[in-house]
């Protein structure tokens, strides 16, 4: 330690200190010896002080773990810019379309965003600059990215917990099929919620966080939802346990998402939008047919945001490590109460697991990507 000129430094400094507090000492013959004692151990405490916070420097200077600043304002965030055709940022929008601010610092193949409930923290899906898909966080303010998941093992779709503690995401540790998967919010104690030989994904937290809501492919194994055959909609405890299946009808089912108040769940069937109860009973549809991608009720739970496929254009976007052509979808509100449904300016994001994100009952989070 003693070679770190920092530390030399900052030792010399309380040296000093400690000399002049005890030479005024001496110069004083009202103060005698109990001042002299009472300078050498606040002088010991300085230097104790400076070691610890030499320490600290240490440790938060470790690569992608930065540690976390006490109390982060959760509404540090960027000016807004204007975004090329075909270029992509994480920008904060008004159900008008007019962006208010973004997120700085996410990877350029960055994708699959979801928010902290403290709005403070990104969980997000990244190659890392290799090949394999890996789960990140990183602050609102765009600083101390942090890889949660290890290297050569495809994590994706992070989904935060309603308390912020841990994350639920979709696993494939061995490269074969996925399961549910959750971890603490650092990237430890992972546990395994379900173990069914098909493909599990798109995990979703109830609002009481006692349950994880996922879509399981049944008997096909595609990477996008919307091409799967015959996927339904299941329950797992998040503490661990046996699956409940909610939805059982011919078509597929995908996407679904709690409602804040936790006794609805939005999703897609076939071609539908619909709204389901918690158990999965009664389901009836919100939209007719259609194209309807990502559904995410609003904290109110009066709006619903989601996207429909547009065939104007194939972004050319960063996506785990590559540049992919991806389908075009362009986003909506829709208000639950009367039914009406209008797009959010003109604004368009790319893959089907690029969810909205309710920054706000006013204003939604987005990995948009220019139109």
């Amino acid at each position: 330690m003693t070679g770190d000129p920092r530390l030399r430094d900052r030792l010399q400094v309380a040296a000093e200190s400690y000399e002049l507090d005890t030479e005024a000492a001496r110069s004083s013959v009202a103060v005698g010896v109990q001042t002299r004692q009472r300078n050498r151990r606040i002088a010991a405490f300085v230097v104790v002080a400076v070691i610890v916070g030499l320490l600290v420097d240490a440790v938060t200077e470790a690569p992608f773990d930065h540690g976390m600043p006490a109390n982060p304002s959760p509404s540090v965030v960027v000016p807004p810019r204007t975004l090329s055709r075909g270029h992509q940022d994480a920008a904060i929008l008004g159900l008008d379309g007019s962006p208010i601010g973004r997120i700085p610092g996410l990877p350029a193949d960055a994708s699959e965003l979801d928010l902290s409930p403290d709005h403070r923290m990104l969980a997000f899906v990244t190659a890392d600059g290799g090949v394999q898909a890996r789960i990140a966080t990183i602050q609102v303010d765009g600083t101390h990215l942090r890889m949660l998941t290890p290297q050569n093992a495809i994590a994706e779709q992070p989904a935060w917990s309603p308390d912020g503690s841990r994350i639920a995401f979709k696993w494939s540790p061995d490269g074969g099929h996925t399961d549910i998967y959750v971890m603490d919010a650092d990237g430890s104690n992972f546990t395994r919620l379900t173990r069914d030989p098909f493909e599990d994904s798109a995990p979703r937290w109830s609002p009481d966080g006692s349950t994880v809501i996922y879509v399981n492919a049944g008997t096909r194994r595609w990477k996008d939802q919307q091409f799967l055959q015959s996927p339904d909609i299941y329950t797992v405890p998040a503490a661990g346990g046996h699956p409940t299946r909610l939805t059982s009808e011919p078509g597929p089912d995908l996407y679904p998402d709690y409602s804040p108040d936790g006794t609805q769940i939005v999703y897609r069937h076939g071609d539908e939008l619909r709204v389901m109860n918690a158990d999965g009973s009664g389901s009836h549809v919100l939209l007719p047919s259609g194209s309807y991608f990502a559904p995410r009720w609003s904290p109110d739970g009066e709006r619903i945001t989601y996207g429909t496929y547009s065939g104007s254009y194939r972004p050319n976007v960063g996506f785990e490590g590559t540049k992919l052509k991806r389908p075009l979808l362009i986003l909506h509100v829709l208000d639950v109460a009367t039914g009406a449904s209008s797009p959010v300016g003109r604004t368009g994001f790319v893959y089907d697991l690029n969810a909205p994100i309710w920054w706000s009952n006013d204003a939604i989070l987005i990995r948009r990507v220019g139109v």
